[in-house]
């Protein structure tokens, strides 16, 4: 699997160690990762999140793990939660591509967002 060097985006204060984002204003960064580009097949992402966030506008999300500029995998509501595991299932047609996390997300969010752990695993075809 590969190992994932994340980038901060936008305006907030990163822990680049502990790979988490916080904002006391609202806003919509984050951290983005490497460009990925997967053999084509089916993949299982696996992810823990730590996260204390509000969203700017009430009905739309505080935060955000993504598929980034494409869709969204998880969204984060107004809350706090820990140590929360994320699992999505995605199929790669070989197309370049960016996780991202944070706050905001196609909105804006205060608070801050972790990411504890993230895996990236091929499902062998049945």
């Amino acid at each position: 699997r590969p190992s994932l060097a994340f980038e901060p985006y936008g305006t907030a204060l990163f822990d680049k160690g502990i790979l988490r984002v916080s904002s006391e204003a609202f806003t919509d960064a984050g951290f983005l990762s490497q460009e990925l580009t997967l053999p084509a097949g089916s993949y299982r992402i696996k992810a823990t999140l730590n996260w204390s966030a509000t969203s700017e506008k009430p009905g739309s999300n505080a935060g955000h793990l993504s598929f980034h500029g494409k869709s969204m995998i998880y969204a984060i509501n107004d809350s706090t939660a820990t140590n929360i595991p994320v699992t999505a299932y995605f199929t790669s047609d070989e197309q370049p591509f960016r996780l991202s996390f944070g706050l905001g997300g196609w909105s804006t969010g205060k608070g801050y967002v972790q990411l504890k752990n993230l895996q990236l695993e091929y499902l062998k075809p049945q």
